[in-house]
């Protein structure tokens, strides 16, 4: 009886230690919510020449600053960007000042920082600070901002066996996910967004174009199919006002949304000042695009240029009538694209749906 006794409390004491031990390793793997905030502008400074750290020529050797532009809401996309100094120097022994739209790195640093998850938290003491390659004035430094106040994050080692980082907030140490902070361990071009037309979670509305020939706008409604989908219905307000074959409407919809940048100035030496001296070259396409969730666009293309062997336009983009960017390069090739699309537009007949079609 006592043998029964001593087995049935065996049992329920390995049963203990098998939950107990359980526990604890979901709680290791569970992240905590350590704030939530709105987030207006992230900087980041590299780290110093005699940081301690691992990897330190990793990591991006520009000061960058990435703000959010524009919340936008249900029906538009936010809008975020990107500024960074270059390596040159103007006539005044200045820096020049770059700015671009950010891309898809800046929303997701935005959003995980917004709601920022920690797998552990403990007191920011000198002998872990100093073990995890932390130091206050020398660590790669994420200044957060919300408008109202500033937070630092320090970034000190990766732990990679775990796919974390060591920060401190210089109150407490804390370690988070590795990937958030492995994005500044890249190129500074690569929180710059290259497509130059995005419509978002909807579509091109309206396109103005001014070339050498005049001038030309369209417009786009589009109405639903038998398909359960939705068809562009191309409009032609220059000229004679008609409707014409979507094909054409959609071709150049798709050549537009495939002019990106190939290549940004501080990608050469002296590359700023060049681009700048072609920006006095004749202005080629001027180009305006409104977007069915609220974006404007207007983008200038200037005459093509050879660098290297591989001709280019210099090309200008303004977005939302605010976001002034720094001139870069897109292709000549797409840009002859452009021309080639909108003259069949030009020289376009009247279209009849299908349905409504004489048989």
């Amino acid at each position: 009886m006592n043998k029964k006794i001593l087995l049935a409390v065996g049992a329920i004491i390995l049963l203990l230690v098998i939950f107990l031990t359980t526990e604890e390793k979901k709680d290791y793997l569970t992240e905590e919510t350590y704030w939530k905030k709105t987030i207006e502008s992230i900087t980041y400074r590299p780290p110093s020449d005699d940081w301690k750290g691992e990897d330190r020529e990793e990591f991006i050797e520009k000061e960058l600053i990435l703000r959010l532009e524009d919340k936008g809401g249900m029906k538009k996309t936010p809008l975020f960007s990107v500024e960074t100094r270059s390596k040159e120097t103007n006539s005044q022994g200045s820096s020049e000042k770059l700015v671009y739209e950010a891309g898809y790195n800046a929303k997701n640093l935005f959003n995980e920082l917004s709601v920022f998850k920690i797998k552990s938290v403990t007191d920011a003491k000198p002998s872990f600070l100093d073990e995890y390659s932390i130091d206050f004035e020398k660590s790669p430094k994420l200044t957060i901002s919300d408008g109202k106040k500033d937070i630092p994050l320090h970034l000190g080692k990766e732990i990679k066996d775990q796919s974390l980082y060591a920060i401190s907030d210089e109150k407490f140490l804390l370690s988070a996910t590795a990937h958030t902070f492995r994005r500044f361990r890249s190129q500074a071009i690569s929180f710059r967004e290259r497509n130059l037309v995005s419509a978002g979670n909807g579509y091109l509305k309206k396109i103005k174009l001014r070339d050498s020939t005049g001038e030309l706008e369209i417009e786009n409604t589009p109405t639903s199919n038998k398909a359960g989908g939705t068809q562009n219905v191309w409009r032609r307000n220059t000229g004679t006002r008609l409707v014409f074959d979507p094909k054409l409407g959609d071709d150049l919809d798709s050549v537009l949304k495939s002019l990106r940048y190939e290549m940004f100035p501080d990608e050469e030496e002296d590359g700023l000042a060049v681009i700048g001296e072609l920006m006095s070259l004749p202005k080629n396409q001027q180009w305006e695009i409104w977007t069915s969730e609220g974006r404007h666009y207007k983008i200038v293309l200037f005459s093509k240029t050879l660098i290297g062997d591989k001709e280019y336009r210099p090309t200008l983009r303004l977005i939302d009538g605010k976001l002034q960017e720094t001139p870069a390069y897109s292709s000549d090739a797409v840009g002859n694209r452009l021309s080639q699309s909108v003259e069949k537009i030009r020289k376009a007949t009247p279209w009849q749906r299908p349905e409504k079609q004489i048989k």
